[in-house]
């Protein structure tokens, strides 16, 4: 059952990462102001990076092209802004 922050909610995809939540979201809003993501720390990664699951609002995800544009706009956009190669890089978990 989703938590009552997550309702009305759907997972779309998952990364990980050890930059601090606030620089995820901050990031999010900045490279893609119309989106509403949110973030959920799900665990940890061997390296000691966090995993979130990724969701945005039911009412936003596409009738025909489901939940994959929204990820991945949300995916290149976390990933500008935290590439492999640098501290606090952002990893596509799917």
């Amino acid at each position: 059952m989703p938590s009552s922050s997550e309702q009305g909610y759907v997972r779309i995809g998952r990364i990980a990462t050890d930059a601090p939540e606030a620089a995820l979201l901050r990031a999010l809003q900045q490279l893609r102001p119309q989106c509403d993501a949110r973030l959920t720390a799900v665990g940890r990664e061997p390296d000691g990076a966090t995993r979130y699951h990724i969701a945005i609002p039911f009412d936003t995800t596409p009738a025909q092209g489901g939940m994959i544009d929204p990820w991945l706009r949300i995916k290149s956009a976390l990933l500008a802004q935290f590439p492999t190669d640098k501290p606090h890089a952002v990893r596509a978990l799917d």
